[in-house]
């Protein structure tokens, strides 16, 4: 019986420690997903809130709640035309994700990447990092990431005036976006076909 109670009280602290831990992951998660909207809003204070939010990202053991932070900040560089940060935070997400094993982050950090170069005119580093995210996606059967993606090809496509090709990877996208019924994105990908 003391036995017992030695080994709960020995052990009692590195649950709660656990517990908390993962208590203020959840926290900061949820300021990451709003601070998402609020980037996707243009939100002009967004700098401010990245940056209140970066100490707790520090001493966070996630990987993927870094990666998840670097993101949203690639993000708002890019917004800002703050193209070279946006490759570098976009970067660090992309190896904290790797660290992690999230195959979601990871395609949706090299998909940004090609929004990065996409943006820049750079279509064909904009095409090699959509085919990474795809490979993964596919891989994975990230269904809404694989629409998002071929969308994006689609775009790069039409850009370069190859119409076939950008109504082929636009009609992927719209199919995959009608299998899993989502209106929203499914009407983006109409934009795209017509």
């Amino acid at each position: 019986m003391k036995k017992t109670l030695f080994f709960i009280l020995l052990i009692y602290p590195f649950i709660v420690f656990s517990q908390n831990d993962k208590f203020k992951n959840q926290l900061v998660y949820n300021q990451l997903i709003e601070l998402d909207n609020y980037s996707k809003q243009k939100d002009i204070n967004i700098d401010l809130k990245l940056n209140k939010l970066f100490g707790k990202i520090q001493n966070s053991k996630s990987d993927s709640l870094k990666g998840f932070y670097f993101l949203i900040l690639a993000n708002t560089l890019s917004d800002q035309l703050k193209k070279d940060e946006a490759i570098v935070a976009v970067s660090k997400s992309n190896q904290y994700y790797n660290k992690a094993n999230n195959f979601p982050g990871i395609a949706k950090s090299w998909m940004n990447l090609g929004n990065i170069y996409l943006n820049r005119g750079d279509h064909d580093k904009a095409l090699l990092y959509y085919n990474k995210a795809l490979e993964i996606a596919e891989e994975k059967s990230l269904q809404k990431i694989m629409g998002w993606v071929n969308k994006n090809i689609g775009v790069v496509f039409m850009n370069q005036e190859k119409f076939k090709e950008a109504l082929y990877y636009s009609n992927k996208s719209f199919k995959i976006f009608t299998s899993i019924d989502d209106k929203k994105e499914l009407r983006c990908s109409l934009i795209y076909l017509i």
